[in-house]
């Protein structure tokens, strides 16, 4: 029993780190579709700020009208490459996001059996302390301190599991005590 717990928490640890690695995958892309956006958003002032410098021009000739019209058709691609770039990160953003959910969601399932069989073995623990402290109540040499035995296994089952554990010094202790 003691074999699965350990297996059961090596599957919570890989769990852990496989949910942190989603995290710090979506985090990137968050942060590239932020970029991205601010990026967009700064051609795009560049390109209402020389559009407006266009405009207070009293006199333009036909060249640098061509000119300006090549940049401005320049400025337009580049701001649509950044659109585009943004709409292809928010999908990888919600393919990662459900990526975190599942892994998520996993994690939190192996950390409830892992509690569960944790708290399997400790009432097993407990049943076979009782068991044993009332084997010792039943020999004569213990018989006068039988209150005592009933006593301490009734507060270790009102306690529960958390006291129980902090009197176990070692996993062959454990392993012993649910055998």
């Amino acid at each position: 029993m003691l074999k699965r717990l350990e297996r059961m928490k090596k599957l919570v640890e890989l769990a852990q780190d496989d949910l942190e690695k989603a995290s710090t995958y979506l985090k990137g892309i968050q942060q590239q579709i932020a970029l991205h956006q601010s990026q967009i958003e700064a051609l795009k002032s560049y390109q209402s700020d020389y559009i407006q410098q266009l405009t207070r021009r009293e006199s333009t000739t036909l060249q640098q009208l061509n000119t300006t019209q090549a940049f401005l058709d320049k400025l337009n691609t580049a701001i649509d490459q950044q659109t585009e770039e943004v709409a292809r990160l928010n999908q990888a953003a919600d393919e990662a996001e459900k990526s975190w959910i599942e892994f998520k969601t996993r994690e939190q399932a192996l950390v409830k059996l892992y509690e569960k069989i944790k708290k399997i073995m400790m009432l097993k623990w407990i049943r076979l302390n009782r068991k044993f402290l009332m084997t010792l109540a039943g020999d004569s040499f213990f018989s006068e301190i039988n209150w005592m035995i009933n006593l301490v296994c009734s507060i270790f089952s009102e306690i529960g599991l958390l006291v129980a554990l902090t009197w176990i010094k070692s996993p062959t202790q454990l392993q012993r005590a649910c055998l």
